[in-house]
């Protein structure tokens, strides 16, 4: 559907938090994270627009397009938003997660986390601006010149990488609320 319809019906729903994972966005070029906050204040006034994509959207090559495979979002809407204690995304800047705290006046606290988590694919075959291929390829020079044969897995990583962040908020005493795209099934979770 459009986008516009989508979030007048975000509105009508009385919707507090919208994620979206594997938005297709280059949320590194200003002019659309620009775009999407103004259809945001649209249907909320005050809110707030967490986002993620990929490094590899503010290179000279991508930096001016709007489309990059990949990437997540959260909007918070304007009566949340007054309860935002913090927000980030993916550290490795892979596009992957990225994360919303809130804090209530009783001193509960909430971490959100949209999370895109690339389908099964080879990377050999993967188009070079997949998402598989983007972070393979970082993966790949982070993990520099090894002895190791075995190539980075995009898919495995993942939850190799996010576990640690998830773990580290629930020893802060935070509740967790994890939305994913992770490209399976339940089953085959």
């Amino acid at each position: 559907p459009d986008t516009n319809f989508l979030f007048q019906k975000l509105r009508d729903l009385q919707c507090g938090v919208f994620c979206a994972a594997e938005t297709n966005i280059n949320w590194r070029n200003p002019s659309q994270v620009s775009k999407f906050k103004r259809l945001g204040d649209k249907v909320w006034s005050n809110h707030r627009l967490i986002v993620s994509s990929h490094s590899c959207g503010s290179e000279p090559a991508t930096k001016s397009k709007s489309y990059l495979p990949g990437g997540v979002a959260i909007w918070v809407s304007q009566y949340w938003s007054t309860r935002v204690v913090a927000c980030g995304q993916d550290e490795h800047h892979l596009g992957r997660w990225c994360w919303v705290n809130f804090g209530s006046p009783d001193g509960t606290l909430i971490t959100i986390v949209c999370v895109y988590r690339v389908c099964q694919q080879n990377v050999r075959t993967a188009g070079a601006l997949t998402a598989t291929r983007q972070q393979f390829d970082s993966l790949e020079m982070k993990r520099g010149a090894t002895k190791s044969v075995t190539l980075a897995c995009p898919r495995t990583q993942t939850p190799n990488d996010l576990d640690p962040f998830l773990k580290q908020k629930q020893a802060e005493g935070h509740l967790l609320i994890v939305t994913s795209d992770t490209n399976e099934t339940p089953s085959e979770a």
